[in-house]
């Protein structure tokens, strides 16, 4: 994943690329190019805040991703077992 930033330089989500067969962003349905705004309501507007995020869903039961793919908005909700 990359920060994927607007045209004044800051970051709106991150980018997924090289997605490789088998691997949770597959599984979760993700696509190369996809960019992952929001984790469970949490806009990824920085790294710090993309880190702590994704390190503080262990805990969670139900994961919410909003993506963006080809310019529409998609959203993942994902139970834990």
């Amino acid at each position: 994943m990359v920060p994927n930033l607007t045209p004044e330089n800051r970051t709106d989500g991150f980018r997924v690329f090289q997605i490789k067969p088998g691997s949770l962003f597959e599984k979760m349905g993700m696509k190369d190019q996809d960019v992952i705004k929001r984790v469970n309501g949490q806009d990824l507007d920085s790294f710090e805040k993309a880190t702590g995020l994704f390190g503080a869903l262990r805990n969670e039961k139900t994961i919410s991703i909003d993506i963006v793919r080809n310019g529409a908005r998609i959203n993942y909700t994902y139970e834990i077992r």
